[in-house]
C-alpha cells in the first residue's frame, strides 16, 4: 500500500477514534432531521412539483451543515499536529508534501461523504409528503450528492488550508467559517444584479454557490459547475500544498 493510501486511511480512522467525529455526526444528522419537519411543515397540503432534493436545498437546516461540518471537520488537520510536536515526526517520515495535503484532503472529505449517505434516507423519509414518486427520480439523487461531493470538496479544501496556517484550532474554525461565509454570503449578491448589469451580473453569477448547486438538485449535471468546484478546490489546495512547504523546510 502507498503512503498516500495509509495515510488516507490513518486521517479516516481518526475520526472514528475520537468522540468529536461521532459528535459531529450526531449534530450533523440532527440538522437534517430538522431540514426535513422543516420541508414538511412548509408544503403541508400544498401541490409540489419541484424535486425532493431541492426543497430540502432551500432549508437554512441544509445551508448551516454545508458551512459549519466542513470547519469542525479540518480543524484538527494540521492545527493539533502543530500544538503536538506531531508535525516534526511527520514532516521527518518518508513522504512528501502533496501527499501528505492530498491525504489530509481526502480523509476529511470522505468523512464528510460518509456524514451525508443519511441524507438520502431522510428524503425518501419525505416521499409520502409529495404526491409524485418522480420527484424522487434516483437520477437526482446521484446528481444531488455529487453536487454536495463537489461543495464539500471545496469547504474542506478550504478547511484544511486554514488549519494550515495555525497551530490553534479555535483560529482554525474562525479562519475556515471566515472563507466559507464570505463565499456563501456573495452568492446572494448575484440575485442584485440585473441581466443586463454586463461584466458584474456575469462575475457573481459565476461564483454564486447556490446557482451552481441549483442544477444539481434538479438532477442536471453540467460540466461548468464542476469545473467552478475543482477549480476552486485545486487553488485551496495548492495554497495549502504552499503553506506546508513553507513550514516543512522553515
Amino acid at each position: 500500500m502507498t503512503a498516500f493510501a495509509l495515510l488516507t486511511r490513518y486521517e479516516l480512522a481518526l475520526f472514528f477514534r475520537r468522540p468529536s467525529g461521532y459528535l459531529i455526526l450526531a449534530s450533523v444528522m440532527f440538522l437534517n432531521a430538522l431540514g426535513v419537519l422543516d420541508v414538511v411543515l412548509a408544503i403541508r397540503n400544498e401541490a409540489v412539483d419541484s424535486p425532493i432534493t431541492e426543497a430540502v436545498y432551500q432549508t437554512p437546516f441544509f445551508w448551516l451543515i454545508v458551512l459549519l461540518a466542513a470547519p469542525a471537520i479540518t480543524m484538527k488537520s494540521y492545527a493539533h499536529e502543530y500544538a503536538s510536536g506531531m508535525w516534526e515526526t511527520l514532516t521527518t517520515a518518508p513522504v512528501g508534501s502533496l501527499q501528505i495535503v492530498l491525504a489530509k484532503f481526502c480523509g476529511a472529505w470522505l468523512f464528510l461523504i460518509i456524514l451525508w449517505l443519511p441524507f438520502i434516507g431522510y428524503l425518501y423519509l419525505l416521499l409520502p409528503f409529495f404526491d409524485n414518486p418522480a420527484l424522487l427520480d434516483p437520477r437526482i439523487v446521484g446528481s444531488s450528492m455529487l453536487g454536495l461531493a463537489m461543495l464539500g470538496a471545496l469547504y474542506v479544501a478550504i478547511g484544511c488550508f486554514a488549519s494550515s496556517l495555525t497551530g490553534s484550532q479555535m483560529l482554525a474554525v474562525i479562519v475556515a467559517l471566515v472563507l466559507g461565509i464570505t463565499l456563501f454570503l456573495q452568492s446572494f449578491v448575484a440575485t442584485q444584479f440585473p441581466e443586463s448589469a454586463g461584466f458584474a451580473s456575469a462575475f457573481f453569477n459565476h461564483t454564486s454557490l447556490f446557482l451552481h448547486l441549483e442544477d444539481f438538485v434538479r438532477g442536471v449535471i453540467d460540466t461548468r459547475h464542476l469545473t467552478f468546484y475543482l477549480s476552486l478546490t485545486g487553488f485551496f489546495l495548492y495554497l495549502n500544498w504552499q503553506v506546508v512547504e513553507m513550514r516543512r523546510w522553515v
